[in-house]
């Protein structure tokens, strides 16, 4: 188990290479350090796309070095670093795509560089091209996402092979929980366009930069990360920043006193880690003593000092806290904005009442039905497993639910109608209308037809009543099998004809039983490889029931997965890309 002191040293090694502008002291660098742990940092903090970015560019050679070493090192190093490309370049050509349909947008989040600190991105676009936006990203494989139903927000998420590539939180206005923290006309006025890589790229000034930085981090995120200092040391780099303009600002929207203790808290912290403060100490206490009033001074250094506590540990990131203090500023900047009206003002409230009691009483959450079909060997549970375990690394509730169609519930009417037909004991009954022996009750077509929609009706409501359980907890369903299956296996069973009206009846009009699924997946296999995989059935009624799959297929609404012309990884990776991109757009109808 690793150390203490090794923890720390590998969190000082990680700080170090995030850093813009100091090099690593040799002293770390002759630290036995694990190269994993110095991975872990990096990736706690949202750095490590930042560092990584930073190979071959860094003037500081021992940096270079060592980002070399961490990415020969591990495979997963590697794959990152080949992802921070891609993302870049795909971010790049997203924001040239938005140029060349007049849709100017701005970096919220950083004042130079591009923000990788995650595949995450936010964009303050104007009110007058958010429909334009929106038209340009659905146009280019991005999906509108509505999660949290939060004013002056909205998400896009883009999937490749399977992922969520690429994210973009489009903001009207810089706020979070409906609540602004910067007059958005100053933001558009004061901001710049650098070129990156030949693509124009809009960036926040420095001043709102730094003020947006520390209002995300304790609003929004309620901590403090390597990120957060890392991109307010590129905005305090800048000697020409005026900070008693900067109270000024948060002094109009009504959160002076958070901003001023964020920065005397971040200055602090800075100042332990690496030796040197982001801004000389006593520079700062001048100007908050010539800015401020004595009794809100007392309440900036309060707050400061509070949340120094909360990070008494050595590495960050490091949790604020003040749950109760956050909320009571909250309220008091809606409630103290003259600018708004009474019915906004409610409105508002509204919102960051939905917000606190979220913990309490959780909404319902939307949901999604998929289901996998397919003849027995095809891969259905592989595939299903495989979709409800990404979605569940994603942060959802998904279900997975398997059965087959049997008689427990109907099993009195199946005795019913045997000995009306004749047949001998119950005992003898049950065994011939059991699953495993449905085969000896071909002889009465009847009766097969009696049996037939008996399972297909037992089945049906199996599957109403499987998800009552986690109706209220799942994001997704997953089914392997449904009723198709059912219904195919069945006719065969029973002995019906496929072609029968009774069958092609079946067949269209059983799936009105149940709820529809929002996705059917078939996985298509050749029955040579079934019997194959199972020698124990019957090639013929194999070939029956590929037949019946394929003709169906169409009419059903599913989407053929072929089994045997592409690998296992394809196929899931196609599965789940579909069933990611129908679920973020699925999510709007709810």
């Amino acid at each position: 188990m690793p150390s203490k002191r090794n923890n720390a040293s590998s969190f000082m090694v990680a700080a170090y290479l995030a850093h813009p502008y100091l090099e690593i002291p040799d002293n770390l660098l002759r630290e036995n350090l694990s190269e994993n742990e110095v991975e872990q940092a990096l990736l706690k903090n949202r750095v490590i796309f930042r560092s990584l970015m930073r190979l071959k560019s860094s003037r500081d050679a021992h940096k270079n070095a060592l980002i070399s070493r961490l990415t020969r090192g591990s495979t997963e190093m590697q794959q990152r670093y080949e992802f921070a490309k891609t993302l870049k370049n795909e971010l790049l050509d997203t924001i040239e795509l938005l140029n060349t349909n007049n849709v100017q947008t701005v970096f919220i989040k950083s004042s130079k560089i591009l923000p990788l600190d995650s595949d995450n991105f936010d964009l303050l676009v104007r009110d007058d091209q958010i429909k334009t936006t929106d038209e340009v990203l659905r146009a280019n494989g991005f999906s509108f996402v509505s999660v949290s139903k939060e004013p002056y927000k909205t998400l896009y998420r883009k999937t490749r092979l399977g992922k969520d590539y690429l994210a973009l939180h489009i903001h009207s206005r810089v706020a979070w929980a409906g609540i602004e923290f910067l007059k958005t006309e100053d933001v558009w006025k004061n901001h710049s366009v650098k070129a990156v890589e030949g693509r124009n790229v809009g960036f926040v000034s420095p001043e709102h930069h730094i003020l947006v930085t520390l209002a995300h981090a304790f609003f929004e995120n309620a901590s403090l990360k390597l990120s957060d200092l890392m991109y307010l040391a590129d905005s305090l780099s800048n000697d020409e920043i005026d900070l008693r303009a900067l109270i000024t600002f948060s002094s109009q929207m009504e959160w002076d006193v958070v901003f001023s203790a964020m920065l005397l808290f971040v200055n602090s912290i800075h100042q332990d880690i690496f030796g040197v403060s982001l801004v000389p100490t006593d520079k700062l206490d001048a100007i908050l003593l010539e800015t401020l009033s004595s009794g809100r001074l007392a309440r900036v250094n309060d707050l400061a000092g509070k949340m120094k506590i909360q990070s008494l540990k050595q590495c960050l990131p490091v949790s604020l806290g003040l749950r109760n203090y956050r909320i009571r500023q909250l309220v008091t900047q809606v409630y103290s904005n003259h600018s708004l009206s009474r019915v906004d003002k409610a409105r508002r409230l509204t919102h960051l009442l939905s917000i606190f009691l979220r913990g309490i009483h959780q909404p319902r959450k939307p949901t999604m039905r998929v289901s996998f079909i397919g003849m027995d060997s095809a891969g259905k549970t592989t595939h299903a497993k495989s979709l409800a375990e990404a979605f569940r690394k994603r942060g959802y509730h998904a279900s997975y639910f398997w059965s087959r169609g049997s008689f427990r519930l109907t099993e009195p009417l199946a005795r019913l109608a045997a000995s009306f037909l004749g047949k001998s004991s119950s005992a003898s009954t049950h065994r011939k209308v059991s699953v495993k022996r449905v085969k000896q009750v071909k002889t009465n077509p009847f009766f097969g037809k009696f049996l037939t929609l008996l399972l297909v009706f037992e089945y049906a409501v199996q599957l109403r009543m499987k998800p009552l359980s986690s109706r209220f907890s799942s994001n997704v369903y997953v089914f392997d099998r449904y009723l198709h299956d059912t219904v195919v296996d069945s006719l065969h069973a029973y002995g019906q004809d496929y072609n029968s009206f009774f069958s092609r009846f079946l067949l269209y009009r059983a799936r009105l039983l149940v709820p529809q699924p929002d996705l059917v997946f078939l996985l298509k296999v050749s029955p040579s490889a079934v019997v194959k995989r199972r020698p124990e059935e019957d090639f013929e009624a194999i070939r029956l029931k590929s037949q019946v799959y394929e003709q169906w297929s169409a009419k059903w609404g599913a989407n053929v997965v072929d089994t045997e012309c592409y690998s296992v990884e394809q196929n899931r990776l196609s599965v789940l890309e579909k069933a990611l991109k129908l679920f973020y757009e699925g999510r709007n109808r709810q």
